[in-house]
């Protein structure tokens, strides 16, 4: 959460003179966290129930 936050400021304050090597922080945390929606998943009981727990973090 704290490396998606760090690549949210560098969107935002990209004109403001934040430095370009902010956003390689960032970047990986998208590959993360869908290879672990993925296992997740794979590995739960109620895929269902999972589904619509995603759905709604979103």
């Amino acid at each position: 959460m704290i490396l998606m936050f760090i690549d949210h400021v560098h969107q935002m304050f990209a004109g403001a003179g934040v430095p370009g090597w902010v956003d390689w922080f960032g970047r990986p945390v998208a590959t993360i966290f869908f290879f672990m929606a993925v296992e997740g998943f794979i590995h739960t009981r109620n895929q269902k129930r999972y589904m619509f727990q995603l759905l709604v973090g979103f």
